[in-house]
């Protein structure tokens, strides 16, 4: 059905900020009031149950994920609609009612997907690459963090810090105390999820001394080494040389003196 029809001729527009993977599918067909919808968080792999289809939808799974206040919205040719118009309808009811689907809009085929995008509250745009120091030959050491590791939630664990503070702002100001309440556990895990780099970068700090001390006693050895070798005596060396010569020469003498003459020594 996505194929044959246009879904832009609807008029729908998210709005809202979240990292979930949203779609509402229309289980069905009929004008607002009347089209049935279910809606997934996780891209269409579990979904709500049945809800009506209203100009102005909800976008929120009451067996997934948290709810991010996402909502989507239907607009009238002059971009004015809502769930409520005065003396006209009132789509905030989950009862269903005829009403003139001249004045409602477009009517809603069953098996249409509206598909959210994922839409964060921050954008990282820097690098994801490490930084990466040699400390050893062949040895590497990371010297920094990503921003995604630390505050943007990287892995199957990971919190979006930026969202989450957002989603609390918004709870706040709507004095929804369920949700401040469901999102204290993420918060937590957000506060590990500092922490675990934070503790990170300090093992890669201690790592860091570590091998500074070691590359100045190396240093210290090879300057004792270099001082040994700059100070040395040339005429006493000298001597010691020719000392040991002679009695390498004398060694050498004495060893063939040892020798036993052969056969081979009379023949020639």
């Amino acid at each position: 059905i996505r194929e044959l029809l246009d879904v832009k001729q609807f008029r729908a527009q998210f709005e809202g900020f979240s990292t979930n993977n949203y779609r509402i599918k229309v289980t069905k067909g009929g004008v607002w009031g009347q089209a049935r919808v279910k809606i997934s968080d996780d891209d269409g792999r579990t979904w709500s149950k049945e809800q009506t289809l209203r100009p102005v939808t909800h976008v929120f799974n009451p067996d997934g994920k948290l709810n991010d206040q996402v909502v989507l919205k239907f607009s009238d040719q002059e971009g004015r609609l809502g769930n409520v118009l005065p003396r006209q309808f009132d789509f905030n009811s989950e009862k269903s009612a005829e009403f003139d689907i001249d004045s409602l809009g477009i009517l809603f085929p069953e098996g249409i997907e509206f598909v959210y995008q994922p839409n964060p509250e921050v954008s990282y745009n820097g690098s994801v690459q490490k930084k990466e120091a040699l400390i050893s030959n062949g040895l590497t050491i990371p010297v920094n963090v990503t921003a995604q590791e630390l505050l943007l939630g990287e892995g199957e664990n990971g919190v979006d810090t930026f969202s989450l503070l957002a989603a609390m702002e918004r709870a706040l100001l709507a004095n929804d105390g369920t949700a401040i309440a469901n999102r204290l556990g993420e918060l937590e895990l957000a506060q590990n999820q500092i922490l675990k780099q934070q503790a990170d970068v300090g093992n890669t700090i201690r790592e860091l001394y570590a091998t500074q001390a070691k590359l100045e006693n190396q240093q210290f050895e090879k300057e004792r080494q270099l001082s040994d070798i700059q100070d040395l005596d040339i005429a006493e060396a000298t001597v010691d040389l020719k000392v040991a010569e002679a009695n390498n020469k004398l060694s050498l003498n004495t060893g063939a003196r040892l020798i036993q003459p052969t056969l081979s020594d009379f023949l020639r």
